[in-house]
């Protein structure tokens, strides 16, 4: 027979229950337990801070002397790393004949807005969470954060789609640098939709560029059709697409045929005319990436026609997945077959 249960022995266990609770939060307890689990996430790294701002939970990480900052698990920028600023920067810059106005929308503390002052331009800057600036003046060198004082650089503090959608001004590069369109968030600004409204605001002769991963010498399947499917869309906007082959693949596109130049041998002397000065993309660096057998591999991959990616038919953010599911979990690759 169902019988009720013993009311003191509830009353009891409830009244120990909200005393160690009680006594498990004003100890410091929660602090302990969240610092533990934290720790659990980045094994191997030291977590130096991290803060949970309105849009995302933002770590800084350091491993030897190398600190890094990660939103929502994402890598952002590290402090060693000076290629990836220079190549988003110096490729589109360099292939563009003389940038006056420059729209940087994603990363400009990893050393993006850095490279980009060293030429005599005005840059506007949509970056919406002032939280990653402050943790980069607390725990980077000042070149990372050094930008944000310069009176070239104009920080907007909005949403990058936003403000491409809403803005009246005219630039003469467009500068995306933001992680590869693994979230549906980040995946905004890859499709056809943003590609036509960031069109409205490029100069005749403007250029927009963008960066995603690559493999040096050999692509998969998976990997080619992540990359058509980029190419193919910015083609249906733009009528010049150039690519520049590598670790990462620099996608540069213009509505003015002819208007993105990236022979090797016209950005050196594009780079020694304005004086600059870098480690990675100079030189002896421009002719390696832009050799004429890697575009010719890579043209070839782009023969066949992609997946155009739209806000509603998120065709690379899918093709992203896949790629990503032969590096970690092959089984997956499989289950998102069936959503081809």
């Amino acid at each position: 027979l169902w019988t009720c249960p013993d009311r003191r022995g509830l009353f009891v266990s409830g009244v120990a229950l909200g005393t160690a609770s009680f006594l498990f939060l004003t100890t410091g307890g929660l602090e302990r337990f969240d610092a533990w689990t934290r720790q659990k996430q980045w094994q191997g790294l030291t977590v130096v801070e991290v803060t949970d701002s309105i849009y995302a939970n933002i770590a800084v990480l350091k491993l030897g002397r190398t600190y890094s900052l990660y939103e929502n698990g994402l890598l952002s920028f590290s402090s060693e790393d000076t290629l990836a600023g220079e190549e988003i920067v110096h490729f589109p810059f360099l292939a563009h004949p003389g940038p006056q106005n420059v729209l940087l929308v994603g990363n400009g503390w990893g050393g993006a807005l850095s490279e980009a002052l060293k030429y005599p331009v005005e840059i506007d800057y949509a970056g919406l969470d002032t939280s990653v600036a402050d943790l980069a003046e607390r725990y980077f060198p000042g070149h990372f954060f050094r930008p944000r004082y310069h009176p070239a650089v104009n920080i907007m503090d909005m949403d990058g789609r936003r403000y491409v959608k809403t803005a009246k001004k005219t630039y003469d590069l467009i500068i995306v640098n933001l992680p590869n369109p693994c979230t549906a968030l980040i995946n905004r600004y890859y499709t056809q939709d943003f590609f036509r409204e960031a069109r409205r605001l490029l100069n005749p002769s403007g250029i927009i560029a963008l960066r995603v991963s690559s493999s040096e010498n050999y692509l998969s399947e998976e990997a080619k059709s992540f990359l058509r499917s980029i190419y193919t869309t910015l083609k249906s906007v733009f009528r010049q697409v150039e690519v520049v082959p590598g670790g990462t693949n620099i996608f540069l596109a213009s509505a003015a045929e002819g208007a993105v130049n990236v022979d090797a041998p016209y950005l050196v002397r594009r780079l020694n005319e304005q004086g600059i000065q870098t480690r990675y993309v100079r030189e002896y660096y421009l002719p390696f990436r832009l050799s004429e057998g890697r575009r010719n591999d890579l043209a070839r991959v782009f023969e066949k026609p992609g997946q155009i990616n739209t806000d509603l038919h998120p065709a690379t953010y899918y093709y992203d997945m896949v790629l990503w599911s032969t590096h970690f979990t092959p089984g997956l690759r499989k289950f998102l077959a069936v959503f081809q």
